[in-house]
């Protein structure tokens, strides 16, 4: 779902700008979503049978972003509210999973690492917040 929802927020992007950012945002992080669910569904469907499903799910997901351009491109001339719903339902995908799933797994091992893994957080945090600020300011 949030694979949908962030090709929707792209398709509904008016401005060069906004697209790049959002085209940016995506090229960071896709390649670790990917590598993950590839991971995953290496384990998990290990028996010759199973293989057809885990290739139907990566078609599926890999399928996710460009359906969800086309979406919102579709949906682009609608209203101002149809843009802001998306992009705020893209953005709250994005913080659950991140919430819910990464960080929780990251902090939940009693791990000699755990204070660079904190500084390491804040710093992505500095770093996206970094980025917000320097667009504010073009």
């Amino acid at each position: 779902m949030h694979s949908i929802f962030e090709g929707i927020a792209l398709g509904l992007t008016s401005d060069f700008t906004s697209t790049i950012n959002l085209v940016i945002a995506i090229i960071m992080h896709k390649p670790a979503e990917a590598i993950t669910l590839g991971v995953s569904i290496n384990k998990n469907f290990v028996m010759k049978h199973e293989e057809k499903m885990g290739i139907l799910l990566l078609t599926i997901y890999s399928s996710a972003t460009p359906l969800g351009v086309i979406i919102g491109m579709a949906l682009k001339h609608s209203s101002l509210m149809v843009e802001v719903v998306f992009n705020a339902l893209a953005a709250g995908t994005f913080i659950y999973i991140a919430a819910s799933e990464v960080i929780v797994e990251e902090f939940s091992d009693s791990d000699r690492h755990k204070w660079c893994q904190f500084f390491t957080y804040l710093l992505g945090i500095a770093l996206i917040t970094s980025l917000w600020l320097i667009e504010q300011a073009l």
